[in-house]
Parts: structure tokens; sequence; C-alpha cells
């Protein structure tokens, strides 16, 4: 295996060249060991309610991963974490989707509130049916997809997007830093993700990792 091919003189100086064959060894050796590096910024909020033909385009055209549309983009990736890609909703049954929310809500829900100890009585859910005529555009036509959050307490439910910022902004990132966990190299032998995390209320970074 040649490493160094030659030197070539530019002016006054010096430049190296590397074998590629070498530069790509070092790189396939070195990737495995490399950590995820994600930024989560306080605006990066997942939408309570999406309309699944719709987000089947903005898929289709790459325009999913526009930072407009990062709200739905979440919705998208908490499908996934649920075993249930957006491509699947309309080909399994309800009830075989259903309990893959399900699941995954609980999941979701019982990382919430180990760290969100404001309200130990609050319940993740999903809800996803056909649409209603009388419901504002875009709800009103296709799949509706709805996440709700359920107190058990008072027994009631309020829409996602009506909690506090706060809450649906940790919401929103325990669904991306599930996403990123996911989708580490299991080869690894030590935690590789790390992660930005741009806190609103203090305008200040938290890593974690």
């Amino acid at each position: 295996m040649t490493v160094f091919r030659r030197y070539q003189a530019t002016g006054p100086e010096w430049k190296l060249d590397v074998d590629e064959t070498f530069r790509e060894r070092v790189h396939a050796i070195l990737s495995a060991s490399f950590p995820t590096f994600m930024y989560f910024s306080n605006y990066d909020r997942m939408d309570g309610a999406v309309q699944f033909e719709h987000l089947q385009e903005l898929k289709a055209s790459g325009q999913i991963k526009q930072d407009d549309y990062s709200g739905k983009r979440l919705f998208s990736e908490f499908l996934e974490y649920a075993g249930v890609p957006l491509e699947d909703i309309l080909n399994v049954t309800y009830e075989t989707f259903n309990a893959r929310l399900q699941a995954a809500s609980n999941n979701i829900t019982d990382q919430i509130l180990e760290y969100w100890t404001q309200n130990p009585y609050l319940e993740v859910r999903v809800d996803v049916r056909s649409s209603k005529p009388g419901d504002k555009s875009p709800f009103n036509s296709g799949t509706i997809g709805r996440a709700r959050i359920y107190n058990q307490l008072h027994r009631v439910d309020t829409p996602f997007s009506e909690r506090s910022a706060g809450f649906v902004w940790f919401f929103s990132f325990l669904v991306k830093f599930a996403q990123v966990k996911a989708q580490e190299n299991p080869s690894s032998s030590w935690m590789s993700s790390l992660i930005i995390a741009w806190q609103g209320a203090t305008r200040s970074p938290a890593l974690f990792r």
C-alpha cells in the first residue's frame, strides 16, 4: 500500500498528496468511533397534528428536510421510532399501528416523567383517524395524526400544541434523541452521541453525551 504519492511544489509552499486508498482506509477505521453531532434548538418542536398525505408529499420531494418543516419532520421521526413509518400507515390495520404508537408513546412518557417532575400525571397519546369535513384546512381531508396529552389526575386530554413551550420542546428533543440513538453504530463500545441542545429559557447550550 502506497502511503505517500509525491511531493508537489506550489510556489514557496509544499503540498503533500496522500494516496486515496490510504485516506479511505483511515476513514473506515476511525469512522466507527466518530461521535454523532446533533444541534437541537429552541425552535425545533414537533407539530401537534399532521396530514399524512401532505407529509408523504414533503418526504417524496425532499422538502421535509427544510427548516420550515422541522415540526412535521419530527412527527415523521416519531412514527419511525414507533415502528410505523409514514409509508406503512395506510397499509397496516388500525389495531397494528395503534398498538405500536401506544408502545412508543408509553416509552416516551416514561422518559419524560423521569426528568419532567412538574406534573407526574401526564401521558402522551397519538391518535390517527380520517379527517372531518368541518375541521380547519389542511385537516379537513385525508388521514390525520394528532398528538395529545392526557392528564391522569383530572382525566382530561389537551392538544399537544397547547402544552407549555418547555414541555413541547422537551418531548420533541426526546423523540429526536431516540432516533439518533437508534441509528448509532452498534459496534461502538461507547456512547457516541454528542448533542448540543439550545435551551430557550437560558439561551445557553447544554451538552448531552
